[in-house]
């Protein structure tokens, strides 16, 4: 938060409390309004596109664990699981590069490459370190790891808006309704 006067309430039932409270900035710090203020653009844009990286992530979670319900389902279809093979495929490609894949239960000597959403939270303490201006060379990792997370969206993007149809077309062919 910059620097000002804010408020806080706390409401239990009917009851409602408000303080306010003031945010000060180090009285040591030469720094401007607006060099925080960039900084603190910064640090925002950063948390809402990991924040969209996590999203396409647990909707691309969500689609593969529709596509193993049916796998199971439809197992002698061999046309309709070769879709669902490679429409999964393209999904773990993209949430390998957007984060480390399955549960990492013990991360001790992991010797894995970083991931976006790993990349990105890394330069927020560099940005955050002191109260200054972002360096351009923060600005110019954190546009770069932007692009690199919006590239893998919309590989996920045309996957769910090509493969899906698809398949879900196989789908409906291959499943008898409910007759009464």
């Amino acid at each position: 938060a910059l620097p000002g006067t804010y408020q806080v309430q706390l409401t239990v039932g009917e009851t409602i409390l408000t303080q306010s409270f003031e945010v000060v900035n180090d009285p040591r710090s030469t720094v401007s309004r607006s060099d925080l203020a960039e900084q603190l653009a910064l640090l925002q844009r950063i948390h809402d596109k990991i924040s969209e990286a996590h999203e396409a992530i647990i909707r691309l979670r969500s689609v593969r664990t529709q596509l193993a319900g049916w796998r199971t389902r439809l197992s002698d279809q061999t046309e309709i699981l070769d879709l669902i093979d490679g429409l999964g495929r393209k999904l773990d490609a993209v949430e390998d590069e957007l984060i480390l894949p399955g549960e990492q239960k013990d991360t001790f000597g992991l010797n894995e490459r970083i991931r976006l959403n790993a990349a990105l939270c890394s330069v927020i303490s560099v940005i955050a370190s002191a109260d200054a201006r972002p360096t351009v060379q923060a600005g110019e990792l954190a546009k770069e790891y932007f692009a690199q997370v919006d590239v893998q969206i919309e590989v996920l993007e045309n996957a769910l808006a090509t493969d899906l149809p698809r398949l879900n077309s196989m789908i409906e062919r291959a499943v008898p309704p409910i007759v009464a």
